[in-house]
């Protein structure tokens, strides 16, 4: 935030959504690792899930 150039407005906007771009794509990234892992492991069962929350968010849905 130090360095605030002349425009401030326009490479805000570009720097929020950069931002927002590595985030979703981070999200993505590691659902998409977190399904291969699963895929691979064919395991279901409570103990073996690596993403719980997802886990938990997929019971309530079924």
């Amino acid at each position: 935030m130090a360095n605030v150039s002349s425009s401030t407005d326009g490479p805000r906007k570009i720097r929020i959504i950069r931002d927002f771009g590595v985030f979703f794509g981070t999200i993505a990234m590691v659902t998409a690792l977190c399904l291969m892992v699963e895929r691979t492991m064919k395991a279901k069962r409570r103990g073996f899930f690596v993403c719980t929350p997802l886990d938990q968010l997929w019971r309530y849905m079924n």
